[in-house]
């Protein structure tokens, strides 16, 4: 419904009819009010007419009391009811513009008391403020929402971008590998051809060459005990899904560290899988492993065999670069052993020794961690409240293996954890030595987030160094020689390890353990 301009215009002044032309209502009703306070004193000043005179015969009182007001005024009550119209087309107005759908004809109202027409004027007043803050307050919701859709929508872009940038890189890495394999298998070959007459004379040159395209060659194909995909990813945002465990068989997960970087029982044997975690992407070594006879001597057919999923915790990032203890994604390695079925996992450390009595050399296979300072945890609820432990089930039978190998391991101790890189201040080993007796970066993280997994876990370490301040001075140089010495002896130890833990079926009481 239209407001007639022209009528605003006469009975409110030129001010108002502007202020409504630019849609400023609140100004428009300020205005009203204070014509209509000004109309309204002066009708009470002229309420109180002067004396009429005699009564005339035939006299209208309708007639007597228009001749009383001056001439060129107006009668106040056809002016208040003007106002009070103008006032009722201008809400009506407004209220058809923001609820169309409430729209009701008006209805001509009777000229009121000037009190009641306050009210109704204080009244339309609030509920025009009233509407335009509702549209105000609608307008900032749509433009939140929509902001927010937009920032959705960019990070799912994000998020899909992400995930099929490391599907590639994961896939790029496995061709090369494959590659730089068949490229060694063809060189030996071809010095092989070149130099028949040693090979068959039993030339030693020969013959490590000839079982090195063997062993290269086996690494190639793919038994058919082993999963048959290359590589899966163990989630839904991919096709590919990964490959059931072969049945009747039991999982032992293995966590190693530096002191296994170039330990080839563990490269030649395994096929890689990249597993995707909510928590990132993890490189796992898994195949078939199967105990030896003895010595270097094939594995023997008639023996039980378990799945083995290896794991190098500083390389565990599809990038395969090289990761300090405290960049090491713990979260996504514990997940992706979860994901995998490891029914125990066993991780194989390097240490410093806090003690004289547990020289450098010596396997120790600890009985408890100290990890106070930075604990880790996997869940945002109640499932986080464990209560930490090291297996003792698992870490006795580590215990038997190591001693029917003739590796002479110290059963027990506690395993401090700092946080490294760095090793540690002398008066640092003075006060971690009231708690322990080995010191080291990565144990009880893995330890801890498998605890709250709830898959049985057991540590075994060397130790490659004295503490820092406990006897000859500790230099990096030196530690990393013996580092090297010991890799052999450790690698040894742990096939012997998987091979008793193989052989036994130690894994069978934990798979049948609620």
């Amino acid at each position: 419904m239209s407001v007639d301009t022209e009528d605003l215009r006469q009975d409110f002044g030129e001010e108002t009819l502007v202020a409504f032309q630019s849609g400023q209502y609140r100004a428009l009703c300020d205005l009203m009010l204070r014509q209509l306070d000004r109309m309204m004193c002066a009708d009470e000043r002229k309420a109180a007419p002067p004396t009429p005179p005699p009564p005339v015969e035939n006299h209208k009182p309708e007639a007597a009391e228009e001749s009383s007001w001056p001439e060129g005024s107006s009668v106040p009550d056809d002016s208040g009811e003007q106002q009070v119209n103008a006032l009722d087309l201008l809400l009506q107005d407004s209220e058809s513009d923001l609820s169309p759908e409430h729209d009701e004809p008006a209805t001509e109202e009777p000229a009121q008391s000037p009190d009641t027409d306050e009210k109704r004027l204080e009244a339309s007043v609030l509920r025009i403020q009233c509407a335009a803050r509702q549209q105000q307050a609608r307008g900032k919701v749509n433009h939140v929402r929509a902001q927010k859709e937009q920032i959705e929508n960019m990070e799912a872009s994000a998020l899909r971008i992400q995930c099929a940038a490391r599907q590639k890189q994961a896939r790029h890495k496995v061709d090369r590998v494959r590659v730089e394999k068949q490229q060694r298998v063809e060189t030996i070959t071809e010095t092989d051809e070149v130099e028949p007459d040693s090979i068959d004379a039993g030339n030693e040159t020969g013959g490590d060459q000839a079982e090195a395209a063997a062993d290269l060659s086996e690494e190639m194909a793919v038994p058919e005990s082993r999963p048959g995909t290359v590589m899966s990813y163990a989630s839904d945002q991919f096709e590919d899904e990964l490959e059931p465990m072969i049945p009747n068989t039991h999982v032992l997960g293995v966590i190693g560290g530096s002191s296994l970087f170039h330990a080839k029982s563990f490269s030649s044997n395994l096929v890689e899988q990249v597993v995707d975690t909510e928590f990132g992407n993890v490189v796992c070594h898994v195949g078939t492993w199967a105990p030896r006879a003895q010595g270097d001597e094939p594995p023997v057919s008639e023996a039980p065999t378990l799945q083995l999923v290896f794991v190098q915790r500083h390389h565990a990032d599809p990038d395969g670069e090289y990761r300090q203890p405290r960049k090491i994604n713990f979260r996504a390695i514990a997940r992706a052993l979860q994901v995998l079925r490891c029914e125990a996992v066993v991780g194989i450390y390097s240490v410093g020794s806090m003690t004289a009595d547990i020289g450098v050399g010596r396997f120790v296979v600890p009985e408890d961690f100290f990890s106070p300072f930075d604990i880790l945890h996997l869940s945002q609820d109640y499932d986080a409240h464990v209560v930490p432990e090291l297996n003792t089930k698992l870490k006795d039978a580590v215990v038997q293996a190591l001693t029917a190998g003739g590796f002479g391991p110290h059963d027990g101790g506690v395993y401090v954890q700092t946080a490294g890189p760095r090793f540690e201040t002398k008066s640092e080993v003075r006060f971690f030595a009231q708690f322990g007796q080995l010191i080291g970066m990565t144990g009880a993280n893995e330890a801890e987030l498998l605890n709250e997994l709830h898959v049985p876990f057991a540590m075994f370490s060397i130790v490659d160094n004295l503490a820092n301040g406990i006897g000859a001075p500790l230099t990096l140089e030196a530690f990393k020689a013996t580092q090297k010495a010991n890799a052999d002896e450790m690698e040894r130890a742990v096939v012997h390890v998987l091979d008793e833990l193989a052989g036994k079926k130690v894994l069978a009481a934990f798979a049948s353990s609620p």
